[in-house]
């Protein structure tokens, strides 16, 4: 089994060890693409998270109108991290 981090810092490698082996590249080539996607949506997860935690000291000062929208906008942040997460 290969480490992932040595996939990713050198895929040319592994590509050239798949012809080496008379193996198809097209697994390597969905595996990059996928990990590409993944490691993409994670940072954006986490960055997500990251907003939320900081706006939510932010709210507890606030009051009235300026609290129901930075609420309203959490909520829309939560969502879109449950949409990251499903």
């Amino acid at each position: 089994m290969l480490d992932i981090e040595i996939i990713r810092q050198d895929p040319d490698k592994i590509r050239q060890m798949l012809r080496n082996r008379n193996y198809s590249e097209d697994r390597l080539d969905i595996f990059l693409k996928a990990d590409g996607e993944w490691r993409s949506l994670t940072d954006k997860g986490n960055v997500l998270r990251k907003k939320r935690n900081d706006v939510s000291h932010i709210i507890s000062e606030l009051k009235g109108e300026e609290k129901a929208k930075k609420l309203e906008e959490m909520r829309l942040v939560s969502d879109d991290i449950k949409d990251i997460d499903a």
